[in-house]
């Protein structure tokens, strides 16, 4: 028997060393290649598979021939060449974490395939981009791209691409829930591999079959599919295929309640994802390796490993590593009797496993395979009446926040609306321009450049205005989601047994009010920014004012925000100061984002000096002065130029940086100016000025 095992051991020990050879003998024979008499574009090609062969086993050699192959294809005008390295070199940024680098490069891909008629090229791009939105949990895009990308592989016969389309098809099924259909991909996938010969491809689609298999509780299944996997990826030096099976593997022996060999294949992956920098499978393997002593309820190491998978999965955006520790760390400091932090971890749970609820996009995940299987094997669809009760039973249960998600709702709406009514407008203009120009057969030349040049400018203003639609929506979905977190929040606190105090109870009512105070500021500024896009330039009713009165006003509605914070508002007139000309409603608009800007960014206990005087050249000053955190050059010199995503404030308050903009707008239209002084640390002084009404 010990004479058949050592048998067995040595042909397994030549196989290895006879794959490895080979491996490294096709870099051999493609460097030796490269000395011999060839074009140009055959030296790219042989570049591009060089950079194949080192990008699992060596980033910098293939980053180095990604380099040269791109180079060289731009001076000899090969453009197929430069989008096949571009590939490699998406797939490379994106195997390190980086994913919107790899989104731009797979995007780009796509462009250039277009523009060059190059059908495998965007195939390949298609189904780069469909891997970075399936990490993003954005699973409807995610199976449009690999169906695109499909489609497009199987009109060219590229048996290859179609094995890596129906494993990345499949592992959209697996996060969507749908292992059966998953493992049916999975296994068409595997059959294709072993037809090529793919080594590599055949222990990634092991990989995935072992998925399969583990979300179906096959666990013996699937540890003998990881096994397959790692025994390859261990030969072809694939360091990434080597740290995600070991990961893989200790999460099969934590279900089988074998945590001792758990405690082995975790470190494993750890050790390679730190030497690569794989942070996704460092993630993972931390928040593993923290739940064996979560089940071994050894609290204290269970949180040191789970806030290392939590921070790496919040460093690159990884919904569910994020949903996974935060669930577990909430546990484990409701054992170590940390009430508040168990608390806060539930609350981020909760807003991870929301983010990650995808029954509207599964349905239409269904629509899109069932469009396609019609056009390929006439099937029809049997799961829409099955998710559509599903998407009812689940409605049902959210009646208790119906009403707050009729007024976001309601929010969305109008905001669509408005970007819609400009877009159609604009459009229509743009129509009627072209219309005009192509009738109108007598102009000169240089008169229809000058058309398309406006009809370019146009166009440009179309695309500026689609981004801060898309910019204004990101912030209303985000900041709209926060008051009803935190009511949640309240709900789990009432039903769940936390140990929470009536005191703690009433802060927690607090800051549901602050949230719910910031969401009206924000709709605030959302509607005088909607009102200024629709008329196109401000309509201003200015009269003569006292700008003492409104700065008292200004200040009485934030007094119980001054109170909460503990911050002295001093309000300093100048004598005689002259009235001014000004709109009421722009200067109660502008000291309200000032002030809120000042209590915002203030630590409890600092001091806000609101001071009003008259300078030179007939104009009036009002300044915001506060202690508070400062800001350091790049963030003051991003002020009032863009629409920028502003910082929390020192309790955490919201902000969406559109107050600064549109007060900017309004004190121009208003014949002032406005600026800024501050230092990092130093706190901030916002100033802005008025004409007087004795110079009108």
């Amino acid at each position: 028997m010990i004479f058949r095992i050592i048998f067995l051991l040595c042909i397994f020990c030549l196989f290895i060393t006879a794959l490895f050879a080979q491996n490294q003998k096709t870099i051999d024979s493609l460097q030796n290649e490269l000395k011999s008499n060839i074009s140009d574009k055959n030296k790219v090609d042989i570049y591009v598979n060089l950079a194949k062969q080192y990008s699992e086993s060596d980033s910098l050699n293939s980053v180095k021939y990604i380099n040269k192959a791109i180079q060289l294809a731009e001076k000899a005008d090969y453009p197929e060449g430069k989008i096949d390295a571009l590939y490699q070199k998406g797939w490379l940024v994106f195997s390190l974490g980086y994913y919107p680098e790899a989104e731009m490069i797979f995007q780009q891909m796509i462009d250039e395939s277009d523009i060059h008629h190059y059908l495998k090229g965007k195939g390949n791009g298609y189904n780069g981009l469909g891997s970075i939105y399936n990490y993003q949990g954005n699973y409807e895009k995610a199976m449009e791209s690999y169906f695109t990308s499909l489609e497009i592989r199987e009109d060219l016969d590229d048996k290859a691409g179609m094995a890596s389309s129906y494993n990345n098809i499949g592992n959209v099924y697996d996060s969507q829930g749908n292992h059966e259909k998953a493992l049916e991909y999975h296994l068409r996938s595997l059959e294709i591999e072993k037809e090529l010969g793919d080594q590599m491809g055949i222990s990634l689609s092991y990989t995935n079959v072992g998925y399969s298999y583990f979300y179906q509780n096959n666990y013996e299944k699937a540890l003998e599919y990881h096994l397959k996997a790692l025994r390859i990826s261990e030969v072809l030096q694939d360091q990434l295929g080597i740290a995600t099976n070991y990961v893989n593997i200790g999460d099969i022996h934590v279900k089988q309640g074998n945590y001792e060999k758990a405690l082995e294949a975790y470190p494993k992956a750890i050790e390679i994802a730190k030497k690569i920098g794989y942070k996704e499978v460092l993630s993972n393997s931390f928040t593993g390796l923290g739940g064996v002593y979560v089940e071994q309820k050894q609290w204290v190491l269970a949180r040191e490993y789970l806030k290392k998978g939590l921070e790496v999965g919040q460093e690159i955006g990884l919904l569910a590593s994020i949903r996974d520790a935060s669930k577990k760390l909430s546990l484990v400091e409701k054992e170590l009797n940390n009430y508040r932090a168990a608390y806060q971890y539930h609350l981020l749970f909760k807003e991870m496993e929301d983010s990650l609820q995808n029954d509207e996009l599964t349905q239409k995940v269904t629509r899109l395979e069932a469009e396609y299987e019609f056009q390929q094997e006439k099937d029809s669809i049997q799961n829409a009446n099955q998710v559509e009760q599903a998407l009812l039973e689940k409605d049902i249960e959210k009646r208790k926040v119906t009403q707050w998600a009729a007024f976001i709702g309601l929010v969305l709406l109008g905001t669509l609306l408005v970007i819609s009514f400009l877009f159609l407008r604009s459009k229509t203009r743009s129509n009627q321009l072209l219309t005009i120009k192509t009738n109108d057969l007598k102009l000169a030349n240089e008169e229809i450049l000058m058309q398309q040049e406006e009809i370019l400018v146009q166009n440009e203003q179309l695309q500026e205005l689609n981004k801060l639609k898309d910019r204004i929506f990101s912030i209303v979905a985000h900041d709209l989601k926060a008051p009803i977190n935190s009511l949640q929040g309240l709900l789990v606190l009432f039903e769940g047994d936390y140990g929470i105090t009536q005191e703690e109870m009433l802060e927690h009512f607090t800051r549901v009010s602050q949230n719910v105070a910031g969401i009206s500021g924000l709709l605030n500024n959302l509607l005088y920014w909607a009102r200024l896009q629709m008329q196109g330039s401000l309509e201003l009713s200015p009269t003569s004012l006292d700008t003492s009165v409104y700065v008292e006003e200004v200040v009485q509605l934030f007094a119980e925000i001054a109170r909460f914070k503990n911050i002295q508002t001093l309000v300093k007139v100048e004598a005689n100061t002259p009235k001014v000309y000004i709109d009421p409603e722009i200067i109660r608009f502008i000291l309200r984002n000032l002030l809120n800007n000042a209590y915002k960014f203030s630590e409890k206990g600092g001091k806000i000096i609101i001071q009003v005087t008259a300078i030179k050249n007939n104009q009036v000053k009002i300044s915001v002065q506060d202690e508070g955190v400062g800001m350091d050059e790049s963030t003051k010199n991003q002020l009032f130029k863009d629409f920028v995503k502003s910082k929390q404030g020192t309790d955490a308050e919201r902000g969406t940086g559109l107050g600064l903009m549109l007060c900017q707008e309004f004190i121009e239209a208003s014949e002032g100016q406005i600026g800024v002084e501050s230092e990092l640390g130093k706190g901030s002084t916002f100033w802005f000025t008025m004409p007087q009404i004795e110079n009108l």
